[in-house]
């Protein structure tokens, strides 16, 4: 799951840069629809997996994807801004979704039983 989500942040981060640059291209739109459906499908398997805790991690990653991503779609399309929309706040919710990614990747290390590397989810 962890990985999707990464998929999910590169392709997310590559559109904001975009769009700041006002360079957004289908190519770029179409990758961050990609990567979203193929995270979407990995947490829909998620819940038959991994601990309660490392899904309570999880349902804050999927929630703050999820206002980043329709920030992103709404400001790309031009469409009418919702209060909060904004390149700075988007960034804001991907920098909490690394932090909560991390904190369920620790969770799930400690529910396999295996320590987290140095530096890793701290």
């Amino acid at each position: 799951m962890s990985s999707g989500v990464v998929s999910i942040i590169v392709a997310a981060v590559g559109v904001l840069g975009t769009l700041r640059d006002d360079s957004v291209t289908e190519e770029i739109r179409k990758e961050v629809a990609r990567s979203r459906r193929d995270y979407r499908a990995t947490r829909g398997e998620a819940p038959m997996v991994i601990s309660d805790q490392a899904l309570e991690a999880g349902s804050l990653v999927n929630r703050e994807l999820g206002r980043a991503y329709g920030m992103l779609t709404r400001i790309d399309r031009g469409q009418p801004p919702r209060r909060d929309d904004s390149l700075d706040e988007v960034e804001r919710l991907l920098h909490s979704v690394m932090l909560a990614t991390n904190v369920m990747r620790k969770q799930m290390r400690s529910d396999l039983g295996v320590d987290s590397p140095a530096g890793l989810g701290d």
